[in-house]
């Protein structure tokens, strides 16, 4: 017999005899089986993994680095802001309405450039469908204009038969009253 095969059967006799102590309620018996669950328990736990490692080293390390650089950055904003305040109260007569200005100059900016872009793309839309290319959202547009042109066409066949009934109604109104 090998070794490995009496080991079996010595962990299979403490195994028996662990169960018959807990039976009877060995007290010593019952804390080695509870350190031998508890190191069963660890073993089946794998180790972190090479990859793992390295992550959560990279992790802590690039969390640490965040961390102090947002503490400097916040403490040097503070202490540019406690430093310029004396001076920012002195200039403000002439910062705030600069600041104003030049805000009113940015929104006209931005809002020209979006403008002219919002032109260039109709603009580019319309070449592209009255060329054939069918641009996106054409179809909607075709689909459209025949919804109206059917509406159109409903609403003229009603203004006719109004206006049949309106001139039919009109002869007979003649015709009963000719000295009218």
């Amino acid at each position: 017999m090998s070794n490995q095969g009496v080991q079996r059967i010595g962990e299979r006799v403490g195994d028996k005899a662990s169960e018959a102590a807990q039976r009877m309620g060995d007290p010593a018996q019952k804390a080695k089986d509870q350190t031998k669950g508890m190191m069963q328990r660890m073993r089946d736990r794998a180790p972190l993994t090479r990859n793992q490692t390295l992550g959560l080293v990279t992790l802590l390390m690039g969390g640490t680095v965040l961390l102090v650089g947002g503490g400097l950055a916040l403490g040097g904003t503070a202490i540019t802001l406690l430093l310029a305040s004396p001076l920012l109260i002195l200039f403000s007569p002439i910062l705030i309405p600069l600041g104003i200005v030049l805000f009113l100059a940015t929104s006209a900016f931005f809002a020209t450039a979006a403008t002219f872009v919002t032109f260039l793309s109709v603009v580019l839309w319309l070449y592209r469908y009255f060329r054939g290319r069918h641009p996106a959202g054409s179809e909607q547009l075709e689909a459209a204009r025949h919804s109206l042109m059917e509406t159109a066409n409903q609403v003229q066949d009603r203004a006719r038969e109004y206006g049949s009934h309106v001139t039919g109604y009109l002869q007979k109104s003649q015709v009963a009253a000719p000295g009218a």
